[in-house]
């Protein structure tokens, strides 16, 4: 399937909106989403109960999966890929989210693999909700910039002590990036 801004429905910043949802339960069998021009191709937000499996999503010119202000989330079996040279290209985005599992996901694209985040500095603020009980395991982050980074985006708080980050054989580096003029209060 592909999702463009290129037909005359006008301009999406979205590709694939999951809003609002309680228990959806997405099997994609390995289906491929090619995205063009520039949208997130699926955002999850204000979810519960959520479990999106069998994707595969190609050449996204933005942030791929953007779940925020949702809990009780699984993400398996996932292929993310992006050219390596590709600004912007975060595979999966959690923010302000809590209990999620991601397993058995496949990165291979130019920005961070994963990237957690907690709001920029007016929205983090005003809500204060963290990130909290992420479980990552048995994820091949292959090019990208970062395998797994946490901050830039954290005006409502990482907690860190509480979140696991099991990576198996996975090839990644924690970045921690602590940039106050990003949201770190």
């Amino acid at each position: 399937s592909c999702i463009s801004n290129h037909d005359n429905d006008g301009f999406k910043k979205i590709g694939i909106p999951l809003l609002n949802f309680d228990g959806l339960t997405v099997e994609g069998n390995g289906a491929e989403f090619v995205f063009h021009h520039i949208m997130v191709p699926v955002e999850v937000g204000s979810c519960k109960n959520i479990t999106l499996q069998g994707l595969q999503f190609m050449n996204s010119p933005s942030w791929n999966l953007h779940p925020y202000f949702s809990d009780d989330l699984i993400f398996a079996d996932l292929k993310i890929n992006a050219p390596a040279n590709s600004p912007n290209t975060d595979g999966f985005d959690p923010e302000s989210c809590e209990h999620i599992l991601l397993a058995g996901a496949h990165f291979s694209l130019g920005d961070d693999c994963i990237a957690i985040k907690a709001g920029k500095i007016e929205l983090g603020k005003k809500y204060r909700m963290p990130c909290d009980e992420i479980e990552i395991a048995w994820c091949a982050m292959l090019d990208g910039h970062g395998g797994v980074t946490v901050g830039s985006e954290m005006a409502g708080g990482v907690i860190g002590h509480q979140s696991t980050f099991e990576l198996g054989e996975a090839l990644a580096e924690a970045i921690l990036d602590l940039a106050k003029a990003r949201g770190f209060a």
